[in-house]
């Protein structure tokens, strides 16, 4: 399933967008995985990976508790207001609570190739957002989707 959203939040939009960019110091065999995003799978298998490990790529900010009930809360926002309006609840928390959390795990980590690497990657990003986001629409199809697969399995399993 390919989510059209209209860009409404582009500031949150580029910090969540270019986060997973924290990979890139991993090993070779582990940045292997990402070669998944090129295989051709179907929507049906994509879309429910994609759901499944937001809400364990998430637990690792609060709670798996936590991670159910966020969802389950936007699954209700979709319901009643829509894609667009879930989609703002879960840009803004990426960019104001998810993103401030990665950085604080990767300095009490003392992982400071990821966090200047990350730092770098949200500060370009935002500095084009103008660019990137200048047709109004976001489409997190299917290759995007499975770059947030991998991304959330490099995260949670290494």
């Amino acid at each position: 399933m390919r989510f059209h959203v209209p860009i409404t939040r582009p500031f949150f939009l580029n910090v969540a967008a270019s986060h997973g960019f924290v990979d890139v110091h991993r090993p070779p065999q582990q940045l292997a995985l990402y070669a998944l995003a090129f295989v051709p799978l179907p929507g049906y298998v994509v879309t429910p990976a994609f759901f499944l490990l937001s809400v364990v790529h998430f637990a690792a900010d609060t709670s798996f508790v936590m991670s159910v009930l966020f969802h389950a809360y936007l699954a209700y926002v979709m319901w009643r207001r829509g894609l667009r309006d879930a989609f703002d609840v879960v840009i803004t928390y990426l960019g104001s609570f998810h993103v401030p959390l990665l950085i604080a795990r990767c300095i009490i980590a003392s992982r400071w190739h990821e966090l200047v690497t990350l730092m770098y990657c949200v500060t370009v990003s935002v500095m084009l957002s103008s660019v990137v986001t200048r047709h109004g629409t976001f489409v997190l199809g299917h290759r995007m989707q499975m770059l947030v697969v991998i991304h959330s399995i490099l995260q949670e399993r290494f």
